[in-house]
């Protein structure tokens, strides 16, 4: 039996820039619509090789451990990622900040889109993340943090979707949302945070928030006590903790205290773009993105319930901000980890793994998986468990396309990510990508 789609890769392998030609003898124009059919079918088929080839060639820049590979499964056709998630039915959900939404299928290695939500996109506004409820295979729901188009003013919102379909169908209708959540937002859209995790043994949504003070403005309000961060009356700089339906959990550290918001669980934070959590201990970790300067740091924050980690008036490392004075706020929280700023840095965390995932090498235990969105490397920090502290940071991805704003790990070992190359604008290098064994 001739091999048709084996003759097209050779020609493709070869670079075959010839022309190929479908005919019908005269004598036989029956033939007219097969030819018409295969000439479609040709055309199909080196698409899918070229497309196939285009994204081994990009996989080649990147370089992973031993025993390990990076593939690119979607590129340029994914504006500004900005969030990937595992969806309950095995699907790999990914967004953008533009507020679409797609779901790629590993079994066909195909995406379609699911959501398309509105968001407003200046400054720094988007589509932040979205989480999946327990029960989404029964009740459909999807929780979603975005800056929403208003009439009048600005604001970042948690709000529940319902998702109708089912596998390979799934479909969001924006006329389901439920408003959980309003965070005000300034007009300059800056410094939005945008971490949204749905703690799997609580759950209580927690969410990040930013706070809005743009890098210029911090040296006039960063010994202000009543600056967004450190304000126990406002929802910016913080970590924030509700129930799925929007209200308050009982046991939130401030809610008897005066004209703080109850929402507010932890405070004193920069822009907490990126949580996640510590299966083993249930704690949550907030990536929170450093101050812009040289000698700054990017700090991994372990959230503790009433905790102030210092923005903006000290950096958690018992350290004036500006002066570089001994902090003067009492009861400051240092850093879980961090690393210098150096020229530039923007932390964001990832999954945190207790045991090696299947087919991973075995540095890969008991660590956090973390990203660098400056500098495009993905690094683990390894944990003591009996301690509960990070002990060293090694090498896991380095040559990245783009910064990884999120990853994702499957109950398989596979790490998806998904890879934002450009600058509040869409690029030909945006990637949904994943590290793999070798062999999968």
């Amino acid at each position: 039996k001739f091999d048709f789609k084996r003759l097209l890769a050779e020609l493709e392998a070869r670079r075959f820039d010839g022309s190929v030609v479908f005919d019908t003898p005269p004598e036989m124009p029956e033939f007219n619509q097969d030819v018409s059919l295969g000439i479609d079918y040709f055309r199909k088929e080196m698409e899918t090789i070229r497309r196939s080839n285009t994204l081994l060639q990009a996989a080649r820049g990147a370089s992973v451990p031993e025993g390990m590979r990076y593939e690119v499964l979607v590129q340029g056709e994914i504006p500004e990622p900005v969030h990937v998630a595992g969806c309950p039915d095995g699907s790999i959900w990914f967004g953008s900040r533009r507020g679409a939404v797609w779901a790629w299928s590993p079994e066909t290695r195909t995406n379609r889109l699911v959501a398309r939500f509105s968001v407003s996109t200046s400054g720094q506004r988007g589509l932040y993340g979205f989480a999946f409820d327990p029960g989404f295979l029964t009740n459909g729901w999807v929780y979603a943090y975005r800056a929403p188009i208003l009439s009048a003013g600005d604001a970042n919102r948690v709000s529940r979707f319902t998702a109708m379909g089912g596998r390979g169908d799934w479909r969001i209708d924006s006329g389901t949302e439920r408003v959980l959540l309003d965070i005000p937002s300034s007009s300059h859209g800056i410094q939005q945070g945008g971490g949204l995790l749905l703690h799997p043994r609580e759950g209580h949504l927690y969410v990040g928030t930013g706070d809005n003070i743009s890098p210029e403005e911090t040296p006039r309000v960063y010994d202000d006590p009543r600056s967004a961060p450190q304000s126990l009356g406002d929802l910016r700089g913080k970590v924030l903790r509700i129930r799925t339906d929007g209200t308050i959990p009982s046991d939130n550290p401030f809610t008897k205290t005066q004209d703080a918001r109850p929402e507010v669980y932890a405070y004193g934070l920069r822009n907490p773009f990126t949580l996640t959590w510590h299966a083993a201990t249930g704690d949550v970790l907030a990536g929170d993105v450093g101050f812009d300067r040289i000698r700054d740091w990017e700090e991994v924050n372990l959230i503790r319930p009433g905790a102030n980690y210092g923005w903006p008036r000290c950096d958690g490392r018992d350290r004036d901000t500006l002066s570089g004075a001994s902090c003067p706020l009492p009861g400051v929280v240092a850093p879980w980890f961090a690393y210098p700023h150096d020229s530039a840095g923007a932390v964001m965390v990832g999954p945190v793994v207790g045991s090696a995932p299947p087919g991973w090498p075995e540095p890969f235990q008991n660590g956090l998986i973390y990203s660098d969105f400056s500098r495009r490397t993905i690094r683990f920090a390894q944990i003591d468990p009996a301690h509960n502290a990070v002990t060293n940071s090694i090498p896991f991805v380095s040559g990245l396309a783009g910064g990884a704003l999120s990853m994702t790990l499957t109950a398989g070992g596979e790490l998806y990510l998904v890879e934002y190359a450009g600058n509040r604008s869409g690029s030909p290098d945006d990637r949904l990508s994943r590290i793999v064994p070798v062999g999968r």
